[in-house]
């Protein structure tokens, strides 16, 4: 059971989560979907608070990262990986198989890949010269195939129409779920 602290403790870090969500957004639509770019934006503000102190601005851009990645533990709990109408290895509390934990767990770690490729290019600008940006930015440019798909930004406006998707149907999800009674209270009226 959550007292009045937890509450509060989820509204400030539900307001910090949709502020960062909202900046993600926003670098998107103005940093990597224009070809010559609006604005460094976040680049910017990361070189800023570098200037200020350095440990500033490398927390504040893995903290972006970190976001991303914990998008995606939550939306491999929600989803989980699904096949047409029924999850092959859902993730349930107290009720998870240990077969379903360890795919969830390499799926993730399948994912996580991704997100580094992401934010290598979301933040080419404030990581430029560094290994992962030629690794992810020049070298996947030029794979057979593939090459094509990355340059035209085609796995972003997919990623970005996902996260647009995601975003309204987790909260509808949520407020559904809110007007449900929780398992302490029902175990308490039992």
């Amino acid at each position: 059971m959550m007292t009045v602290s937890g509450y509060y403790a989820s509204l400030v870090f539900g307001v910090i989560a949709g502020v960062v969500s909202l900046m993600w957004m926003l670098h998107i639509a103005l940093y990597i979907f224009p070809s010559p770019p609006v604005t460094p934006f976040l680049n910017d503000l990361f070189t800023s608070l570098d200037q200020a102190f350095g440990l500033f601005g490398t927390s504040a851009f893995a903290l972006f990262c970190f976001y991303m990645i914990m998008c995606v533990v939550k939306g491999n709990i929600k989803v989980g990986f699904r096949l047409l109408l029924f999850a092959v290895y859902p993730m349930k509390l107290n009720g998870t198989l240990m077969s379903s934990f360890l795919f969830n767990t390499g799926l993730i770690m399948l994912s996580s890949i991704s997100v580094i490729q992401f934010c290598a290019r979301a933040f080419d600008g404030y990581a430029a010269e560094t290994s992962v940006s030629e690794i992810f930015g020049d070298e996947l440019n030029h794979l057979r195939g593939l090459g094509e798909l990355f340059a035209n930004n085609v796995f972003l406006y997919v990623f970005f129409g996902f996260s647009l998707l995601s975003m309204f149907v987790l909260a509808h999800t949520e407020v559904q779920d809110a007007h449900k009674p929780k398992r302490a209270i029902e175990s308490l009226y039992k």
